[in-house]
């Protein structure tokens, strides 16, 4: 064979490959518009390679043909989870429930992480009438992806058909947490109060604390700068107390003090004030006696770990009048402030590098709001203690690591331009950060800028941005001994109506029929999503509100929405495929434990995730 044919058959198969890649990702394309006879029609034109009938399986389960999807997924790689939940998902829509659990099974023989394929083994046995394995199978979804909410409807509603009541009504309280308005988890924890056996504290005891810390202040803590840091905002009642007790300060004269361990309140009735806030101190500076215990704080509204639980705090407390209540403000200084932020944001036994990584990032973050947005100025405090500015556990929290590296990066911060940099930073990018010009109504801030979490190359079209969020690739923030598996790759089955409810709260829809990805970042984040119903349709563009599509919000906008099965006429189970958790801009949090691991140090991980900030020590 001459060099020209062999060059010739070397272009003639580079060509093809590129049609073929081409074509299968129009095919995807169309998959993700809905269009899903349009994608079936031209996948099945493709040469039958492993990858396409690897598409054209899931095709197939789309547009309604199970028993077609199960021959193809048979004949594929049986040691990929992909195939082995395919084919689990088409015996279910088949109804041949042994096979169907067999495959689930096997999927999560494959990958043990893998949520969805215990949520379909507890749909079988719900099905088959075995509500106990049902219900294990559904605790088990939510040990392996505590996001993974619609198991807990699941349990609360399986409790309540058996009888189950006290089982029943803690589920629904937790529900409630996340979802205070939710008029199902209202009407059932109003029904089960007259049927459950114990007192409701009782079986939702709040987290209680028994005796105070003994806490170690932060070295020359009268040099570090003081933060205002706002706990509860409109309370109508609030309760503390000390080991020492407490002195009770207004216009700096002492006005009532308290005894040791005794519960000082103030609401509505309170006679305390004369003018718009008292202090609250512990009557000792002694280190074991120098925190304060607030009663009952409800913690992390709308999402899955909120709860209500006593916190304790270091420093003094403002209680201040706030029509209709009351708002309590913890003054601390910065410092003492990141003991309890750093392990509140970023698990304290990772790597040494990425946690002083996190003390710089958090240290930076509290001065820009504190001095340059002043996001809660009208509230009169820097910042708040939730998820909006940064969590703020109090000293329950604190870990020695936590305190080690905040004490050995003492007073550095990133600047940019001579000013604390803005240094956002969210749990997982899924693998590239995004620039935050690509986010509705978000600054393009020059440090901002998107950038590989590794050095893969993020997916450029349909087909790489299905294996993609699949199949992690070799990226930093890859599922490790660090990074919880479904923060980096996670999967969510919602149902029809449990969907239909949740979005008709703020959109007229009716029942969803498609969801439908019309813009995305980059990194694969999507930036502008439609909803399209029977009643209506919705354009969401907003980053909070396209986590918002679902309760318990999505983990990030990274994913991908497949529907199967048919329920009146409309899709019955919604499956998302997504990658990571939070907006993706800024630091990668579990980028930063994949580069420490790899001996990569604090100061070139925030170069890598803040361009052209630069390190600067406060003199302090």
């Amino acid at each position: 064979m001459t060099k020209k044919i062999i060059y010739f058959w070397v272009l003639f198969f580079i060509a093809t490959s590129v049609v073929i890649a081409g074509t299968l990702n129009d095919a995807l394309l169309e998959s993700q518009n809905f269009n899903h006879k349009k994608s079936l029609k031209i996948l099945k034109k493709l040469p039958p390679s492993e990858n396409v009938l690897r598409h054209l399986a899931w095709a197939h389960l789309k547009v309604g043909n199970f028993y077609e999807a199960s021959e193809i997924f048979s004949t594929l790689n049986q040691s990929d989870y992909e195939i082995l939940f395919g084919l689990g998902l088409s015996y279910f829509l088949q109804e041949d429930y042994e096979s169907s659990e067999a495959y689930f099974k096997k999927c999560l023989a494959v990958n043990k992480n893998i949520a969805s394929a215990e949520y379909f083994c507890g749909e079988i046995k719900n099905i088959q009438g075995f509500t106990d394995d049902a219900v294990k199978h559904y605790k088990n979804v939510l040990k392996l992806d505590s996001h993974f909410v619609d198991a807990r409807l699941k349990l609360a509603r399986r409790y309540f058909d058996t009888k189950k009541y006290d089982d029943s009504f803690r589920e629904w309280s937790k529900i409630l947490n996340i979802d205070p308005k939710s008029k199902e988890g209202q009407a059932s924890k109003e029904t089960l109060l007259a049927l459950i056996t114990k007192k409701p504290e009782e079986i939702v005891p709040p987290k209680r604390i028994a005796e105070g810390t003994a806490v170690a202040p932060a070295p020359l803590a009268e040099k570090i700068p003081v933060l205002r840091i706002g706990i509860l905002k409109i309370a109508k009642e609030i309760n503390l107390w000390s080991e020492s007790g407490l002195e009770i300060i207004e216009e700096n004269k002492v006005i009532f003090t308290t005894p040791p361990r005794e519960v000082f309140s103030v609401n509505g009735s309170s006679e305390i004030f004369k003018g718009k806030k008292i202090v609250v101190k512990p009557k000792s500076n002694k280190p074991d006696h120098s925190t304060i215990i607030i009663r009952d704080v409800k913690y992390a509204e709308g999402f899955p770990w909120a709860g209500i639980a006593d916190m304790e705090y270091r420093g003094y407390f403002e209680i201040v009048k706030s029509p209709p209540g009351f708002s309590l403000i913890n003054i601390v200084n910065l410092e003492e402030y990141l003991y309890s932020v750093l392990p509140s944001e970023m698990t304290s036994w990772w790597p040494e590098e990425a946690l002083k990584t996190q003390a710089v990032v958090a240290r930076s973050e509290a001065l820009y709001r504190k001095n340059i947005s002043r996001p809660h100025g009208k509230d009169n405090f820097d910042l708040c203690s939730e998820q909006h500015c940064q969590v703020y556990s109090g000293v329950k929290q604190e870990t020695d690591s936590a305190k080690k590296a905040v004490n050995s990066t003492r007073g550095e911060i990133l600047e940019y331009n001579g000013k604390p940099a803005h240094t956002l930073y969210s749990s997982n990018c899924s693998g590239h950060t995004q620039s935050s010009k690509e986010l509705k109504n978000w600054s393009d801030v020059p440090y901002w800028q998107g950038v590989p979490c590794g050095d893969i190359l993020p997916p450029v079209n349909s087909a790489e941005l299905d294996r993609w969020l699949k199949h992690p690739p070799d990226i930093f923030c890859a599922p490790s001994k660090y990074t919880y598996y479904a923060e980096s790759r996670w999967m969510r089955v919602v149902e029809q109506k449990d969907l239909a409810d949740w979005l008709n709260r703020n959109y007229k829809l009716g029942g969803i029929k498609k969801i439908i990805p019309l813009k995305r970042s980059p990194s694969g984040h999507i930036n502008h999503i439609r909803v399209e119903g029977t009643k209506g349709n919705a354009d969401i563009e907003k980053e909070n509100l396209i986590r918002g599509l679902t309760f318990g919000r999505l983990r990030s906008t990274n994913f991908i929405v497949e529907c199967y099965g048919k329920s009146g006429g409309l899709p019955k189970y919604f499956i998302f495929w997504g990658a990571g958790w939070g907006h993706a801009v800024g630091l990668c949090q579990s980028g930063a434990a994949g580069m420490a691991e790899k001996k990569y140090a604090y100061p070139d991980i925030l170069k890598k995730y803040y361009k052209d900030t630069y390190l600067k020590k406060m003199d302090y």
